[in-house]
């Protein structure tokens, strides 16, 4: 095989293979995150502290069902890593698929938004 012939088979192998395995990486863990962007995890807890203040009872049940993910992972951490690696890959199935199509991704992500819409009137409505 003659040096073309490898080079042009080491970038096919590289652009199959290496960088799709580069780019499914896991993303860093929140603390990771907040060491390096102090200011977005300043926002984040600014806006769930907001969202408490207006609704401190819906507050209490995320605090709760948090409390209990929380020692779910504790007293099993292989399931807990299980049920993180299959939530990993349905998100990563989910972009390439919008990277496949995107504008039916977009059609797709409108769509939610307006019945997220919908849901938090029905439930403002509803005192909840």
């Amino acid at each position: 095989m003659n040096r073309w012939m490898r080079t042009a088979v080491t970038a096919v192998f590289l652009g199959a293979f290496a960088l799709p395995i580069a780019h499914a990486q896991e993303p860093p863990p929140p603390h990771v995150v907040c060491e390096e962007h102090p200011e977005k995890c300043e926002e984040a807890k600014a806006r769930f502290e907001k969202r408490c203040a207006e609704n401190p009872e819906r507050c209490e049940k995320m605090k709760a069902r948090h409390a209990e993910m929380k020692a779910k992972c504790e007293a099993n951490p292989a399931e807990c890593e299980k049920r993180k690696a299959a939530r990993r890959e349905r998100m990563q199935e989910m972009k390439a698929k919008c990277e496949a199509d995107p504008a039916t991704c977009e059609a797709k992500k409108e769509e939610f938004r307006k019945k997220r819409a919908e849901h938090r009137k029905a439930r403002e409505a509803s005192g909840e």
